[in-house]
């Protein structure tokens, strides 16, 4: 069925992605009073722009993985990139999960490790096979990026963190 009818998969790619950022709304939205007094760079945004960043960037990763998914019909090697992604979009909601609903600033770090991988892979192999993927992809591997050095950040300007989190 998703070979033989793109619009499937188009649609499939923007629920897969958008389910994926309303998860992250819903473990980010109950955490503003934790995150709120944390000791954080300035150059962190406000609630309201992080709310509507996570649905950019789950619209711009879906049309990523529309364009990636379309490109694996004809080429095996972009069937991975297809995986990536989902792992990718896994890895996302378990960074929101245990930053903000585990509290866990340092695991948090370490998953971000691993997103951070997954996201270069996924760059990666969006120029090998679908160039135009890499157009979507690469704004969600710098955001991807600056989280990663923003979280760093916030583990190290709040020493007093416990590091498995508060888990409630």
């Amino acid at each position: 069925m998703f070979n033989r009818y793109p619009v499937v998969r188009l649609i499939t790619a923007f629920a897969l992605c958008l389910l994926a950022g309303y998860a992250d709304l819903y473990l980010f939205l109950p955490s503003i009073t934790w995150f709120g007094p944390l000791h954080k760079p300035s150059f962190v945004p406000s609630v309201t722009v992080i709310y509507y960043g996570i649905i950019a960037v789950s619209i711009l990763m879906a049309c990523g993985l529309y364009i990636i998914w379309n490109a694996a019909q004809k080429n095996k090697d972009a069937q991975f990139g297809v995986w990536l992604v989902i792992i990718g979009l896994v890895l996302n909601v378990g960074w929101f999960f245990t930053f903000f609903w585990a509290k866990s600033v340092f695991f948090s770090m370490v998953v971000m490790a691993i997103l951070f991988t997954i996201a270069a892979a996924v760059l990666y192999q969006s120029i090998r096979s679908a160039v135009l993927a890499a157009l979507f992809v690469a704004p969600c591997f710098i955001v991807i990026l600056i989280v990663m050095f923003t979280n760093i950040l916030i583990y190290l300007m709040n020493p007093n963190l416990p590091i498995l989190g508060f888990v409630p």
